[in-house]
Order: structure tokens, then sequence, then C-alpha cells
């Protein structure tokens, strides 16, 4: 059918058009992230993907909010190194809170700093390969179906255009079907939700790839040595304009794109021991062209879940697994702590000191065994 609709699979969704209509609603980020100072204590939490119930089990464990749910960690600096969503049945409710914090933690003279990784870049390219039903149900509201005439109001007059400037005919009354049969209410919803304009798309815009606080760099993955060479500041800007562009999931192309490149700061498996593995002198280039003294990294989940240090402590991996269950049989929620020196990592019940102030204050770690 000439005009068919670009379709994610089990969604039905239409990513660019939606991309199209609001990519001018894309907001820039109002701090520097690359240069940013922490007054008190530091925590970082990795991969959550839509474990909400774990989540606030280590905010709670990390004295950062109320039974609640309430910021109590005054001038704490919390940072997330993305994948939040995905995965997970709860990923709405996990963003729902952190959007919460962010404002709350503001106020009480702290800071939330929230970093994109992978999943937050795929929700709003329209990759739903791993959302669960779950979750697209959550978007589901008492206007979905309203939403859905109006989108499908857009979508129409966009591929009828489509099919004229080709000189193709358009069958309208079957497009219609096939919308019908793809694009749920709720489906809609989350995509609209995500698209530059949209509850959450908006307010993921304005969030960086890539901080540096204190000396230490948090990012997602962490870059291979390549990318490291343009610098903090450099891969923030081009992940905006990055994040300004329609994306075409099946062009071959893609990976071109720092955003999606196997080498680049949300993909990179590199410095947690991941062949083709970073050597030591890989990481030293890296520390000095991105002005670190640590990378923390999330990513990729630890087996058993526990936050670990790798290259002489240059490089802390906090992703734990904390979404647990079949993906992640072993991982437990988990948080890191920095304070004067002192990097302790967090689990319920329990803490463990893995770095103190001073010279060959790193302890030594075994071979990394990863679940991807």
């Amino acid at each position: 059918m000439a005009g068919a609709m670009a379709v994610a699979a089990t969604t039905g969704l239409l990513a660019a058009v939606s991309h199209q209509r609001t990519a001018a609603a894309a907001v820039q980020p109002q701090t520097n992230s690359c240069d940013l100072t922490a007054p008190g204590r530091i925590v970082a939490i990795g991969d959550v993907h839509g474990a909400f119930d774990r989540y606030t089990t280590i905010l709670r464990e990390a004295k950062l909010v109320d039974a609640r749910n309430r910021w109590i960690g005054g001038n704490t600096t919390l940072v997330h190194t993305g994948d939040a969503i995905d995965r997970g049945d709860e990923s709405r409710k996990v963003l729902d809170l952190i959007r919460q914090l962010e404002g709350e933690a503001r106020k009480a003279g702290g800071r939330l700093v929230f970093l994109l990784g992978n999943h937050e870049v795929m929700r709003m390219a329209g990759d739903w390969r791993y959302v669960t039903k779950t979750d697209v149900e959550s978007y589901r509201t008492a206007q979905s179906d309203a939403v859905r005439e109006r989108f499908y109001a857009e979508v129409l007059k966009a591929s009828e255009a489509a099919a004229r400037a080709k000189g193709e005919k358009f069958d309208a009354k079957a497009f219609r079907k096939e919308f019908l049969e793809k694009a749920s209410p709720d489906a809609i919803e989350m995509e609209v939700a995500y698209s530059p304009a949209g509850q959450y798309g908006g307010w993921l815009r304005e969030h960086d790839i890539m901080a540096r606080i204190n000396g230490i760099v948090f990012v997602h993955a962490g870059p291979a040595r390549t990318f490291a060479d343009r610098g903090c500041a450099a891969m923030n800007a081009e992940a905006r304009e990055e994040l300004k562009a329609p994306v075409n999931l099946s062009d071959p192309k893609l990976t071109d794109r720092m955003l999606w490149n196997a080498d680049g700061p949300l993909w990179y498996r590199g410095l947690v021991g991941v062949e083709p593995a970073a050597s030591p002198d890989d990481v030293t280039a890296i520390l000095k062209s991105l002005g670190a003294t640590r990378l923390v990294v999330g990513h990729t989940a630890s087996t058993p879940g526990r936050i670990r240090l790798l290259q002489d402590g240059r490089v802390i991996a906090i992703d734990s697994g904390m979404l647990g269950g079949t993906m992640f049989p072993n991982g437990v929620p988990s948080a890191l702590a920095i304070l004067d020196g002192k990097f302790t990592a967090i689990y319920e019940g329990k803490r463990d000191v893995l770095i103190t102030p001073g010279p060959g204050g790193a302890s030594a770690e075994p071979p990394l065994q990863t679940q991807r």
C-alpha cells in the first residue's frame, strides 16, 4: 500500500512523523554538565530499567528519600547514568519519581543530574524492542481514543502528501484499517509522550549524555578512545543535535551517528572488559581527553550484581542488574556514594568501602563477568 506506515515491532507507531511534527520544541540544557561541582555527597545510580520498587528501596537506603519518596538528601548530588526505562514494567513510574526528585533536590540545595542512556534514546526514536506490554498500557488515559484520532489525522495528511509527491495512488480506507490494527490508543499516547514536545520526550531532551562533577566523569557506557578525543562538552553538543534529527531505524548508516555507534558513549563496553577491551593506555588517554580522574559507567550488568572497580579503580561499573528477575537473575539494587575521596557501594542493608582517600586506595577486582 502506498504511504504505508513505518511500524515499530508490536506497537504500530510512527516515530518519524511524530518527530517532524514537534522537532522545533527541543529544549537546550541550561547548565554546563561538564563543569559541575558538588559541595557534599555524590550518589550515583546505574540502570534502573523500570524496577520501581527496587529503585525506591535503594533511594531510601542511601538516605535520599523518606517513606513517601520525598527528597531528604539535602545538598547531595544524585546522578543517574541512564537506562531508567525499558525492560521492566514500571518505567513511567520511575521517570515520574526522577522528575519529582529533580525539583525537590534543587529546592533543598541539592541536585539531580539525569543522563541519557541508550534506552532513553531508543524510546524517543521509536525503537520499542525492549518495552513491555504492561509498560505501554500504563500510558492509557480516558483521552487516549481522542488522542489517537488526532494523531491519525496528522499521519493521514502526511501519508497522502507523500503518496502524491511520488505519483502513487493512496488507499485511505486500507490505510485507516492498518492504522487501527497496529496503533493501539495507549501506544499512541506513549509515542506522543516521547516526542520532542511530549511530557517525557521534551524533558529527556533537556538532559545531556555526560557529566563531569568534581573531576569525575559520569556517562552511561563510556566512550571509546576515538570518541573521547572530542571531549565532554563537544559530545554533549553533538548528542543534542542528533536528537533533533528524525531517526530511520532501518537505515544502515544509523550507526554512523554517535548516539547509535557501538564505540560511542551510550553503547561502548570496552571500559568494563568486554572484548575488544580498552587497554590501560586507552583508559589513560580517555581520562585525559575528558579531563577526568575517574569514570563512572553503567550499561553492562555485572554477575553477581555488585558495583565493581576496574582499571586500578579508574573505572567504576555501577550497573548491578537492579531489575533482577529473568533478565538479571543475580541483580541487586545499588548506589555508589562519593564523599571526601571515599567511594562506598551501597546495597540493601550493607555498605562496602571501595576506595579510601590517598594513594593505593582502590581495592583489587577479579575479572568482570557480565550480563548484557
